[in-house]
């Protein structure tokens, strides 16, 4: 009897024994895979799908980053606070600010006032304020010396240190006066009242404006002569002092493009004669330097 026939045999407990005492003495027969069909067509619209919607969240985010980075970048920079909350304070409420010199209230709201009426009261309306406290940018108006016409013009002017420790070596330079007229007790107390803002330097510091100044008028003028084709005539003058030393001065005369005259001392030293051969040496030594 075949494996096959004891399978079929119903009811029977030997056939059934049988059929398992040959299936356990038989060899194991292999398991072989049985193949699998796979829909490809479902499989590929899976893919798409899944590419759609990968594309689909990419594209969001990146319109995402682009929105925070589009609104970042469009975000306006702080203005700068103003000079009068130097002198105001506002009060607990936030819609009232109080002058600090004369005690006037205003209103302040942020979303409703502006500074406009602290500034107007601070120019014009405060009279305990000190004047060298205003606003620092604001410009003034001053009649200056026009430069290619002979005339006065308004010109707005601000206050500048560094302007006017220049002006004040030119002072001393041009009207020769000696470095300690700074530290004269009339002259401080002049400054006091017309520009308490400008700090005063000593008679050392003065010197040392002066020698810059003297460097930079030399600088100019060196490279004027040399990139303009600049007719230049030069002019000398000695003479013997008291201690029977003798001096010679170097002066250039020349015309400018405005047809204006103008005049500077090149060089000013000792020399041991008056004689033309020492003279025109000690002219060309002058020019080299």
């Amino acid at each position: 009897m075949t494996n096959k026939e004891v399978n079929y045999v119903a009811g029977s407990d030997a056939s059934f024994s049988m059929a398992e005492n040959q299936s356990q003495n038989s060899p194991p027969t292999p398991t072989t895979n049985q193949p699998q069909t796979i829909d490809l067509d479902k499989q590929e619209g899976d893919n798409v799908q899944h590419k759609k919607k990968r594309k689909v969240g990419e594209a969001d985010e990146s319109k995402a980053d682009d929105s925070n980075a589009g609104d970042s970048g469009k975000q306006k920079p702080c203005r700068p606070k103003s000079w009068v909350w130097d002198h105001f304070t506002r009060d607990e409420s936030g819609t009232r600010a109080k002058c600090n010199w004369c005690m006037k209230s205003y209103a302040d709201d942020s979303h409703k006032n502006g500074t406009s009426n602290l500034n107007n009261h601070l120019m014009h309306q405060c009279k305990k304020i000190p004047k060298h406290v205003l606003d620092p940018s604001q410009t003034t108006l001053s009649l200056q010396e026009g430069s290619k016409v002979n005339i006065n013009a308004l010109v707005g002017i601000h206050f500048d240190i560094e302007l006017c420790r220049q002006a004040l070596a030119r002072i001393i330079i041009v009207d020769e006066l000696p470095f300690s007229f700074v530290e004269n007790e009339g002259f401080r107390h002049f400054m006091s009242v017309t520009q308490p803002r400008f700090p005063l330097p000593g008679r050392i510091s003065i010197a040392r404006d002066c020698l810059s100044l003297y460097m930079s008028e030399k600088h100019k003028l060196r490279s004027m002569f040399t990139k303009t084709n600049q007719s230049v005539c030069l002019t000398t003058d000695a003479w013997t002092s008291v201690q029977n030393i003798n001096y010679m001065v170097l002066t250039a005369h020349y015309i400018d493009q405005d047809w204006k005259l103008h005049k500077r001392i090149l060089n000013f030293c000792p020399i041991t004669s008056h004689k033309v051969e020492i003279i025109g040496k000690k002219i060309e030594k002058c020019l080299e330097g």
